[in-house]
This record gives structure tokens, sequence and C-alpha cells, in this order.
């Protein structure tokens, strides 16, 4: 494994509070994120190869990142991208995504997802990248990227650590958890503050965004 903070030339953040919309995880998968972890603790495989465990209430599905940080949008044309995004969401037909366990990667430990999902995820991708679009303008993102299929980080690297035995580590986990339902039915705008030095994401909610109440 190695530094995901350090994969590419900006994956390191200049600033704090950059805008992102987010799918939280619910209850079921944060229990299981719990139990994933705890084995990685235990052992102490997470701190010996630099795995930053994210804090359960924090795991999440990014939809969209933002080019913008918070300090770059006014209370308006913020309130106006909530507007558009809560117009646009409410058309989309909710769906569910089966996840699975967690996989140890080049940079992170991301939970497995049902690919039966996807083609109802990039259709949310599209609506919200069209919302943003058409308050901010198409530059206010990067390109799709890694976010047209759905994926939830169980922890990121922060320094090298050895891939294959926090996978092997992660299969310890007893019980072993099974599969858990995450229902998408209401999405988050986020302002979101990395932690590299431990391997952390948190945030603050700006907007709830329901997804489906016209359907």
């Amino acid at each position: 494994m190695q530094n995901f903070f350090t994969r590419h030339e900006t994956a390191t953040w200049p600033e704090p509070e950059r805008l992102h919309i987010y799918l939280r995880s619910n209850t079921e998968l944060q229990t299981v994120a719990v139990r994933y972890q705890e084995t990685l603790r235990r052992s102490g495989v997470a701190a010996e190869h630099h795995l930053g465990l994210q804090e359960p209430q924090f795991v999440h599905f990014t939809v969209q990142m933002l080019s913008l940080y918070r300090r770059q949008v006014t209370q308006p044309t913020l309130d106006e991208l909530i507007a558009r995004l809560e117009a646009d969401l409410a058309k989309v037909t909710p769906f569910a995504l089966t996840v699975g366990p967690p996989q140890a990667s080049m940079h992170a430990v991301e939970f497995w997802v049902d690919p039966r999902a996807d083609q109802a995820w990039a259709g949310l991708v599209g609506t919200v990248r069209s919302a943003v679009s058409s308050v901010l303008g198409l530059d206010a993102m990067p390109p799709v990227a890694s976010n047209g299929r759905p994926h939830a980080s169980l922890g990121y690297g922060y320094g090298d650590g050895d891939s294959g035995v926090i996978m092997s580590t992660l299969k310890e986990a007893s019980p072993r958890p099974g599969f858990v339902e995450v229902p998408v039915r209401e999405l988050e705008l986020v302002s979101v503050t990395q932690h590299p030095r431990r391997g952390e994401f948190t945030w603050a909610t700006l907007a709830v965004l329901p997804v489906g109440t016209d359907s």
C-alpha cells in the first residue's frame, strides 16, 4: 500500500473545507466498518502498515468532488446550488447498494460494491454533475474519474504498507460480517477536510438532499 495523499500532485489539498456531494454510510455499514477496524487495530497491522482508519460516521460514498472550497462560494450561490440539486434529485428513482467485504488496494481499503448498481449510480452522478454545472459551471468539478462507480473506504494509506498483510488480517475478522444494503435515499452537500498525517477525512454537512421525492 502507498500513500493516498501523495498518489498524484493534487492529492493533498491546499486548504480545508472542499465541497463534495456524498452518500453517507448507514448504521449497518458503520457497524461492519467497526468490526473490521477493531481487527486491524488489535493486531497492530493498521499502525504498522500506515493505514489510517476512517471514523465510522465519516465512511462515505463520493458522488461528486468539486474543485471549489467553501470560502469560494457565496451563501446565495450555495443556496441556489442546493435548490437545483434538490429539484433534480427529487426526480431520481431511489435504489440501494449491496456492500460486501473490504479489499486492500494500492492506496486504500475499499468495500466491495455489487456492480449491478453501477448503471443507477452513473445516472445519479450524471444528475448531480448536471446540477452543479448549471449553477457553478463545468469547471467547478474535476472529471468523473473514480466516482463513476460507487466506492467507500474503510481507511486510507498515509505511508508505505503491505496490502497483502492488511488483506489477510481483514479475513480474520470474526464473526465475519455479511453483506449490507445501503439505500440511496438522500445525499449530503458537505465541506470536507483532509488529515493526511493520520490518513482520514472529516466533514461538516451543509445540506441534506433527498432523493426520489417525486417518484
